[in-house]
């Protein structure tokens, strides 16, 4: 059985080809990762953010296009992405509200003579607002919900193809893939490769093959990873 796989992503994309012998062995055979750039031009030359996101996803599907025509798998597999209110937004409402409550806010005012005591002991207000400007930095960095727009845009991409080649297709949440390999939600990269070396014969050789960046396994990894959880989903329901 044959499964392909995919790390989604607009900047890398990754892709990884397993094939499980009669005895259940599962054997890599190929890897690719695809990096698209952003439009460099300036000025009137500059291509907008939307057509140029488009550009990148659409030299994603010609890449698609080839690998499932090239390996002909029997079931496609990729890691979609969960968009949800994180920590950091939940602990920064937490923080505003304890704001409120050192102002002594009653809805309509201050509560009688806060303002004078924050004057003579401003050390727990100060360190309200030293959280809250952390968090929001915190917030600012993550740019969460940008990131999932476009992992959404070549998931469709993928989505499109396996419909295209009448291939069953699995999405995955990214605890997943964790579960499936470590046994855990938690992990690192570093976890998540060596569980592949460790479940897929020729992993290694394969991204020699394609030169890929030792600071890259990670993605192609995730990819091979998901495609070993593909199978295992497939085989699940068409027992």
């Amino acid at each position: 059985m044959r499964a392909l796989a995919f790390d989604l992503g607009l900047a890398n994309f990754a892709a990884g080809a397993i094939e499980s012998d009669d005895a259940g062995i599962l054997h890599c055979r190929g890897v690719r990762l695809i990096r698209t750039a952003k439009d460099r031009g300036s000025g009137h030359e500059r291509v907008r953010a939307a057509m140029d996101d488009a550009r990148r996803a659409l030299e994603i599907a010609d890449n698609v296009e080839q690998m499932i025509v090239g390996f002909k798998p029997d079931v496609i597999g990729y890691e979609s992405y969960q968009v949800y209110d994180d920590a950091t937004i939940d602990d920064l409402r937490a923080q505003c509200q304890r704001l409120l409550a050192v102002l002594g806010w009653t809805g309509r005012g201050l509560a009688p003579g806060v303002l004078a005591a924050l004057v003579t002991s401003p050390g727990t207000l100060v360190s309200v607002l030293q959280a809250i400007s952390g968090l929001l930095e915190s917030a600012v960095r993550t740019r969460g919900r940008g990131d999932a727009a476009k992992v959404l845009l070549v998931q469709g991409v993928v989505i499109a193809a396996a419909h295209r080649h009448n291939i069953p297709h699995y999405a995955f949440l990214p605890t997943d893939l964790r579960r499936h390999l470590l046994g855990r939600v938690n992990g690192t990269k570093e976890d998540v490769e060596n569980a592949v070396r460790a479940k897929v014969q020729g992993f290694d050789t394969a991204c020699a093959d394609k030169k890929i960046a030792k600071s890259n396994v990670n993605h192609v990894a995730d990819a091979v990873g998901h495609a070993t959880l593909t199978i295992e989903t497939f085989k699940k329901y068409h027992r």
